[in-house]
């Protein structure tokens, strides 16, 4: 284990496919220099909590999605680091709800206050 690996404090974690729809790992990065702090088999709650005892000791942010699986793990492993939700997943978390939410307007009867709402939806996702 590196000097780097032992100090990072800002730490970005993803799983990835090694063969889609089969074999999983996960990378731990780190989020000031993008050096890859350690890269970590599988994809369940105990490989990521192996993956933040090597790179999460002394972790102030740790930057991933919100799957279970990784907030429990982080709730066991980093308790006081903050859990930041990465900007794709923030992106396509409000690109779905606004999906839905397009969806109930158009099958239900629009009212004033409805296209209202679907008005700020729209102007929010512009900017």
């Amino acid at each position: 284990m590196d000097h780097q690996t032992q100090t990072a404090k800002h730490i970005c974690i993803d799983e990835f496919a090694l063969r889609k729809g089969h074999d999983y790992a996960m990378a731990a990065l780190d989020a000031d220099t993008g050096q890859v702090l350690h890269l970590e088999p599988g994809r369940d709650q105990t490989d990521v909590e192996k993956l933040l005892r090597v790179v999460g000791s002394k972790a102030h942010t740790i930057i991933s999605d919100f799957a279970p699986v990784m907030a429990k793990a982080m709730a066991s492993i980093t308790p006081f680091a903050y859990h930041v939700l990465d900007r794709f997943h923030l992106i396509q978390f409000c690109t779905e709800a606004l999906k839905r939410r397009r969806k109930y307007l158009q099958s239900a009867k629009k009212s004033f206050k409805a296209r209202f709402i679907d008005r700020c939806l729209t102007v929010m996702q512009r900017s």
